[in-house]
């Protein structure tokens, strides 16, 4: 082996690179070089290569579930994923929870604090969550839209364009 900060020369690395021309490696140091080549690559999963059978992969899966999850948030979570855990945790009724008439079609926060609490999520449909949020009032003052006379709808009024000013 070469001191570090030596440098060879020309005509001894041809001497070396002759020297080990024709040179085969034998099968367990052909698998301990590459065991040794892996390692330096970066990280190997210790399951590589290894058969699992599906009952090692559910308890694998039960084992990182919730906090046991590297990517757990708590209650420090998103709206988003707020939303899609309470989607899978609370049932979807077949009917509205507020009116027992529609199909409810968005899950709607009852105290406005959004915590991870199946209890204070409730299936709403559209119209009804939007008179819990108080939206349906602002789109009732807004200009462009009004109540159908005779279906109690909201309804977007339609405005002529004026054709002389182009």
């Amino acid at each position: 082996m070469p001191k570090k900060g030596y440098k060879q020369t020309k005509e001894h690395i041809k001497k070396v690179t002759a020297s080990k021309k024709g040179r085969k490696h034998s099968k367990k140091t052909k698998a301990k070089m590459r065991k040794n080549h892996r390692s330096k690559r970066g990280y190997t999963p210790p399951m590589l290569g290894k058969k699992v059978s599906e009952k090692t992969k559910r308890k694998i899966g039960e084992a990182n579930q919730g906090e046991n999850n590297g990517i757990w948030k708590g209650n420090k979570v998103k709206y988003d994923a707020l939303h899609a855990w309470i989607k899978r945790h609370k049932p979807k009724p077949e009917f509205c929870e507020e009116c027992k008439k529609n199909k409810p079609y968005d899950l709607a926060n009852i105290s406005g604090k959004y915590k991870r609490d199946v209890n204070d999520f409730q299936w709403l449909c559209r119209s009804c969550h939007m008179k819990d949020d108080g939206r349906l009032k602002k789109l009732h003052k807004n200009k462009r839209w009004k109540a159908c006379e005779r279906c109690r709808e909201v309804v977007r009024k339609r405005y002529k364009r004026n054709k002389e000013k182009k």
